[in-house]
């Protein structure tokens, strides 16, 4: 077994791991406080960057040039959100 083939299944293990998460925790009755929005936001974002650098390698992106360069940096927006995820959870104030 090939280390390509090993990260590419970590990779989309990882996607819908993140996903199932996101869909358990939204579809649970209870109040959803800022803190776990925040959190499901973090997984959010990192499930999208998982299957954005597992399109291109699975072979599955277009053959425009233009497609092949369009990418969303997901990854600039989990620090944002893992902050604001600390800041609540563990009710720091300014």
């Amino acid at each position: 077994m090939k280390i390509d083939s090993i990260i590419n299944f970590l990779l989309v293990a990882g996607a819908i791991q993140g996903f199932l998460f996101n869909f358990v925790t939204l579809t649970i009755r209870r109040k959803h406080g800022p803190a776990i929005i925040y959190l499901n936001l973090v997984v959010l974002f990192i499930s999208l960057n998982n299957l954005q650098a597992w399109f291109p390698a699975a072979g599955y992106s277009s053959g425009s040039y233009f497609i092949k360069q369009l990418v969303v940096p997901w990854y600039l927006l989990i620090f944002p959100c893992f902050y604001s995820f600390v800041r609540h959870f563990l009710g720091i104030q300014d």
